[in-house]
């Protein structure tokens, strides 16, 4: 998706302890870099005739267990400050690995009724694009790392999706 421009936020599992505290504190750090971007032109997500992306802003929300990455927060700021024609992806295929699991907030997947609760309520604020992902996703997404080459998948291979 050449010139496409990919803001995620952020969490690596080494910082999942500020995340955490972050959280307890009542502190949804919302990052500026979308309106930024947003500002420097790059625009709506504009598709080709094949219908893949070629230019514009998809904005990807991976969702992590009890509202852990401020999800609805970010979305609440995207309905004020972005279009809300703006494209999303709302990704529910995390998975607890290394030592999430002495993190209790993070110790489990996302539930069904959590990120359902997440489309209902970007639908309520009036969302136009977004994908959504069922939070099965988390196994078929995660990478094999008893594999040699754990990211090679069948879809890599022209398999199908």
């Amino acid at each position: 998706m050449a010139g496409v421009t990919l803001l995620r936020r952020r969490l690596n599992i080494v910082a999942a302890r500020d995340v955490v505290e972050s959280r307890r504190r009542d502190h949804s750090p919302i990052g500026t870099d979308l309106e930024t971007d947003r500002r420097r032109g790059v625009g709506d997500l504009v598709f080709d005739e094949a219908g893949h992306a070629v230019r514009g802003l998809l904005v990807r929300l991976l969702v992590l267990p009890n509202g852990l990455a401020g999800t609805r927060d970010t979305l609440a700021w995207m309905a004020a400050n972005l279009s809300l024609s703006t494209w999303f992806s709302l990704m529910a295929q995390y998975a607890p690995a290394y030592r999430a699991t002495e993190y209790l907030e993070l110790s489990r997947p996302v539930t069904q009724a959590e990120y359902h609760d997440l489309l209902d309520y970007a639908d309520e604020l009036g969302f136009e694009n977004f994908y959504t992902q069922s939070p099965a996703s988390r196994d078929v997404l995660r990478p094999d790392f008893e594999r040699p080459r754990p990211f090679d998948s069948e879809f890599d291979k022209g398999g199908e999706q």
